[in-house]
């Protein structure tokens, strides 16, 4: 790799849209919604190897947090018809929930990471996940 800063060709807004297309809701399986719950199950771990709080006031809060986390990555803020494609391609109409809170509000947090001469990883942030 070449030594010093990368040399920019252009500069512009990153339009970051996490998750699998929702231009018809949020679908059963989407990508966003799996990590989130990823990382719902990683945190229990972490909670459960805490021994600072009681085991019941851990499930407790892991449970209500959780809740609210996938809430937010699913749509439920902004409800509205949608439409559900299901394996098979069948097509319903229904209420699904859109990825207006995920859309907004993200951020750079750490520098970005030079992974060789054609590509750059931007750590990104949220407030609201």
């Amino acid at each position: 790799m070449p030594e010093g800063p990368p040399k920019w060709s252009w500069q512009d807004i990153l339009h970051v849209k996490p998750g699998d297309p929702a231009e018809r809701g949020i679908q059963p399986g989407d990508r966003f919604v799996k990590s989130i719950e990823r990382q719902i199950e990683e945190y229990a771990k972490y909670l459960s190897a805490d021994g600072r709080l009681t085991t019941k006031l851990k499930t407790q809060l892991w449970r209500t947090w959780g809740q609210e986390l996938l809430a937010k990555a699913r749509g439920r803020n902004m409800m509205r018809k949608g439409i559900l494609v299901e394996a098979d391609g069948k097509r319903t109409d229904q209420q699904l929930g859109y990825p207006y809170f995920r859309r907004l509000g993200w951020q750079t947090k750490n520098k970005p990471v030079i992974v060789n001469d054609s590509r750059i990883v931007v750590p990104l942030y949220f407030d609201g996940f």
